[in-house]
């Protein structure tokens, strides 16, 4: 597991090897994080984890929380078609009915490899 990150959604990120001006061609273009989520907006949900050697089927799965109460929850399935690099995947979501302090977990599952993470998130 890399990390999770989260921040107001926009196209054509993220992106691999696509950062003007970079010293190599090993870089990842986001959006902007940020943990505070203003009202009406769109937001983007990103995750990214390392893979040595699995090609096949895997999905990555979004849970936001407070508590005990689940306030939304998503996934995406894909597949890994070589391996040997990190993934990076994102998920656009219209913002739920909340407001407040929550905790976002990200989680992938690829085989038999699994790993998780967790952030908080605070909706206007």
């Amino acid at each position: 597991m890399n990390f999770i990150a989260n921040g107001p959604n926009q196209g054509g990120v993220p992106c691999i090897n696509c950062v003007n001006g970079a010293s190599s061609g090993d870089n990842v273009g986001m959006t902007g994080p940020s943990s505070y989520v203003l009202s009406n907006t769109y937001w983007q949900y990103d995750i990214s984890f390392t893979d040595l050697s699995y090609k096949g089927k895997c999905k990555v799965a979004f849970a936001i929380t407070s508590g005990k109460k689940t306030i939304d929850s998503f996934s995406a399935s894909f597949t890994l078609t070589s391996a040997g690099g990190f993934v990076i995947y994102a998920i656009a979501r219209s913002r739920p009915n909340y407001s407040g302090s929550a905790t976002v977990t990200g989680s992938y599952t690829c085989g038999k490899n699994t790993g998780s993470t967790a952030e908080p998130l605070y909706f206007e």
